[in-house]
């Protein structure tokens, strides 16, 4: 059998509290929770109780799970939704469900909480939302019956709700699952040898200041055989922040920022053809960083004009790929890149795991050691306690808004 694994990831601001649990209870009183379930193939399906074992999961299966305390029906809930793949029920269609932490009792999970107001708000909009679903006042669009994996991204964006990064199959999820809620930054990544769209992992010790605050962040990297996609915005001959990088940190002509790279890139298609090319104004302007030697530091001789290096055109039909590559990084969106040659590879919005405790003083160290052994000694709270938890975002007049990958 596949080993059951149990994770709880804690936010605060950029900073993320990691602990694995021996045993984890969906049901039991707790303090507001988003939970992501894994359930690899081969795993036990149970009845609707949980109660007797009646088959085994052919795919496996993904689901969305949140418990928070629901005002409207004055208790405590804890509810689940998925899509469960046809093939465990001998079903035409994937079967929309409710109790999968029921069914699949022997899923492994990932828990996650924060105690700003923002997520406690967030927890009510997917409490609502899923709620929604089950009575039948939200109809399940017919599209996300095609895809298990559509109606968990589905819910979290209504709830606007972003840093849950979910790979498509349960296996990758399974494997990445500890840090599918970790840090991420994402800029784009042109495949310059026609190998696919390559990365090294945040260990290898790269930093760069993706916020553009003086702060650099140890961070995962761009292979040196491919390069960035990239703007040198204020035209000084070095990208010094994420803001010349195509990504959640470029600015748009509204002022606000990128939701991801090709939304960053797509302003600069004047004529709104769907190609970013020669007919563009700030074609000239738009660069390659091949970061040879892999240091985060823009060099003059690392820096390609497009022509130069011979693309001709980047298309902006850009895809979802949703999987995590050997280094921890996510590939969520690909398009394709077309060269003089007639040639065509990859393009890629890549998020970068980023390593947030190597920026840490000792003596903060110290002090999440402390938070985190508190967090292990962490009791059940009384419904009383729960309840005045979960109220607190109450006495904030907020909009729903989570720091990008950040879930705070």
């Amino acid at each position: 059998m596949t080993e059951i694994n149990h994770y709880h990831i804690h936010k605060l601001e950029d900073m993320n509290f990691h602990r694995e649990l021996d045993k984890f209870d969906f049901t039991a009183l707790s303090q507001p929770e988003i939970t992501v379930f894994v359930a690899p193939a081969g795993s036990p399906i149970y009845d609707d109780q949980g109660i007797e074992e009646i088959g085994e999961s052919m795919t496996g299966h993904i689901f969305l799970g949140v418990k928070n305390v629901n005002y409207k029906m004055g208790k405590f809930e804890a509810i689940s939704i998925g899509l469960s793949p046809a093939e465990d029920w001998g079903t035409a269609n994937n079967n929309l469900s409710f109790n999968d932490h029921l069914r699949y009792k022997n899923a492994s999970t990932l828990s996650i909480t924060s105690d700003t107001p923002n997520f406690y708000n967030d927890v009510e909009n997917l409490t609502t939302i899923i709620n929604n679903y089950k009575t039948g006042k939200t109809a399940i669009p017919n599209d996300s019956l095609a895809s298990s994996l559509f109606i968990q991204e589905y819910v979290l964006k209504q709830a606007n709700i972003t840093g849950i990064n979910i790979p498509f199959t349960p296996y990758s999820a399974k494997n990445q699952l500890s840090s599918i809620a970790d840090s991420y930054r994402t800029p784009l990544i042109i495949d310059l040898n026609g190998d696919g769209v390559q990365t090294v992992a945040d260990s290898l010790g790269v930093s760069f200041d993706f916020a553009g605050k003086g702060k650099k962040a140890q961070t995962g990297w761009v292979h040196p055989d491919d390069g960035l996609l990239v703007w040198d915005k204020d035209n000084d001959g070095v990208i010094s922040s994420g803001e010349e990088l195509f990504g959640e940190d470029s600015l748009l002509a509204n002022g606000t920022k990128a939701k991801d790279g090709f939304s960053a890139l797509a302003p600069f298609d004047n004529n709104l053809d769907g190609l970013i090319d020669k007919k563009d104004n700030l074609w000239s302007e738009i660069k390659i960083w091949q970061d040879k030697n892999t240091d985060g530091i823009s060099q003059a001789n690392e820096l390609t004009a497009m022509e130069s290096i011979g693309i001709k055109s980047i298309e902006l039909n850009a895809k979802q790929t949703n999987f995590y590559d050997k280094n921890g990084n996510f590939h969520q969106l690909m398009a394709k890149v077309n060269w003089d040659n007639n040639k065509q590879t990859d393009i890629t919005d890549v998020l970068f795991h980023q390593n947030n405790l190597n920026n840490y003083t000792s003596g903060l160290q110290q002090t999440l050691a402390q938070i985190i052994d508190a967090m292990v000694s962490f009791s059940p709270l009384t419904h009383h306690e729960f309840a005045l938890i979960t109220s607190k975002h109450y006495e904030y007049n907020t909009s729903v808004f989570l720091v990008p990958n950040n879930l705070s």
